[in-house]
Formats: C-alpha cells, structure tokens, sequence
C-alpha cells in the first residue's frame, strides 16, 4: 500500500521543489535588477512618453456603459451558441427556460432604449472629442520633438 503513495509523494517533492526554485529565481533577479538599473525602467511609462495632463480628468461614463452592454450581450451569445448545437436534443423544459432567459435580456435592453441609456449627450460628448483631438495634438508634438516624425 505505501508503494502506491510514493509517486504521489515524488511528484508533490518535485513541485514543491519548482515552486521555491522559482520563487528564489524572482527574488535573486529582482535584486540584480534592482542594483543596476535599465533606462528604460526609470522612464514614466513602456511607451516612453511622460504624462501630458492630471490622471484624475471626468472620464464619460457612457464608454463604460457600453462596455458593461457589449459584455452582457456577448455573454449571451456565448450561451447561444452551445445551446443552438444541442437544441435537439433537450427537453421542451429546457427550451422554455432559454426563452425565458432571452426574453429578459430583450426586455431589458428595450428597456435600456426607452431609457435613451445609449442616447449620447451632445455636450459630453463634443467635450470628449476636444479632450480626445487635444491629447492626440499633444502625442503628435511629443513624437516630433523626439525626432520620430516630421
């Protein structure tokens, strides 16, 4: 019987092992690293680019609403597709339960119509695109000056 455990115990030793090879690996390179550091690791960002404006500008919520409406409805698709290949072969329950389902989905996004939830307000959204024109001013003059386009 305990010759049955020893593979277990093997592998569990091996894995055990890996992990705190692995975690003594990040903390040596991280030390490394640490002492001698790279340019590019002690610039603002990956791209290159220090920050034009203040983090904390309004942001429109309305890209976030969008956002959480193309996840609900994709998630909906996503239990379509499943559903249409085995449709066949279910019970009547299950396709009452599926119709249930995207009978609320539709209710809800009639709802999210009525409610002019998508409806873009011409302010905000005249605003964000100034926002938008004027940090893509800043990115262009920003590559210019670096000498990357002329």
């Amino acid at each position: 019987m305990e010759i049955e455990y020893i593979h277990l115990a093997y592998y569990a030793s091996v894995a055990l092992g890996l992990v705190v090879a692995m975690v003594l690996a990040n903390f040596g390179l991280a030390v490394i690293r640490a002492a001698n550091p790279d340019l590019e690791q002690l610039s603002a960002y990956e791209c290159g680019f220090n920050p034009f404006s203040v983090a904390r500008e309004p942001f429109n919520v309305q890209f976030y609403v969008v956002g959480l409406m193309f996840i609900i409805f994709d998630i909906e698709l996503m239990l379509l597709f499943p559903w249409v290949l085995v449709a066949g072969e279910l019970a009547f329950v299950t396709h009452g339960y599926v119709y249930v389902f995207f009978l609320l989905l539709g209710v809800g996004f009639a709802y999210e119509i009525l409610k002019n939830v998508l409806a873009w307000e011409e302010g905000r959204n005249a605003a964000s695109v100034e926002g938008a024109e004027r940090a893509f001013a800043r990115v262009l003059a920003s590559i210019r000056a670096r000498g990357f386009v002329r």
